[in-house]
């Protein structure tokens, strides 16, 4: 082989290991990205708190209701996400991309709700129903959700308005309420921030059974 032969053999090699070694290269990145990634993702759920105290029978104005239905609640529409929302200040809201809640924050909500009642009227007479077909229940309590989020500093707030009025085509309210309820959570521990929540609910069902309760 002449020493032109060899040049020319020399850098034909050279190009085609460089080929086959950036081929390889893709292949190695490619099987990379393709490869099972772990999600960070963590997921939460609100509990009902029970309150082992029985309460005594419902009244509404002197009439004895044997069934409640409890309508899942109108939120706003930034909570209706997957995704744990913070509020800041000035307006400003921060979503916790990989904290997320295990359900639909109004069911949850609802769910929470709807237990407490329960374990509050337990041993009354009175049922407590939740997602109430129509005709179900002699008593609709519906429930608008204004704002139930942590905010800065490590507080959590519920703000809500209640109406049990009942089931006709003439809808008459016997009762209806708003309130404003606190919590504290440690910023950053989300376990601690479903506790709080969970708590505010079992405070709010505590307010509307003071309210419906009957007065001796």
């Amino acid at each position: 082989m002449s020493g032109k032969e060899e040049t020319i053999f020399m850098k034909t090699s050279s190009y085609i290991f460089f080929a086959i070694g950036a081929t390889l290269a893709v292949l190695c990145a490619g099987c990379h990205a393709l490869s099972p990634k772990n999600d960070p993702s963590r997921f939460y759920t609100l509990s009902s708190i029970i309150n082992e105290k029985p309460g005594d029978a419902v009244l509404v104005k002197g009439v004895s209701a044997k069934t409640i239905g409890v309508v899942i609640p109108v939120i706003p529409a930034y909570l209706q996400r997957p995704q744990i929302v913070e509020r800041k200040a000035g307006g400003e809201v921060v979503i916790a991309e990989y904290h997320r809640w295990a359900e639909p924050l109004d069911e949850a909500f609802l769910r929470v709700l709807g237990a407490n009642l329960a374990s509050r009227l337990a041993g009354t007479g009175c049922r407590v129903l939740i997602f109430p077909k129509t005709n179900s229940a002699e008593r609709h309590l519906h429930i608008t959700v204004l704002a139930f989020e942590p905010e800065e500093g490590g507080k959590v707030v519920l703000s809500a308005s209640w109406t049990l009025s009942s089931n006709a085509k003439e809808e008459k309210v016997f009762h209806e309420g708003k309130v404003v309820l606190e919590g504290v959570w440690v910023p950053g521990d989300y376990n601690s921030l479903a506790l709080a929540m969970s708590r505010l609910i079992a405070d709010f069902a505590e307010q509307i059974y003071s309210q419906i309760k009957p007065s001796n």
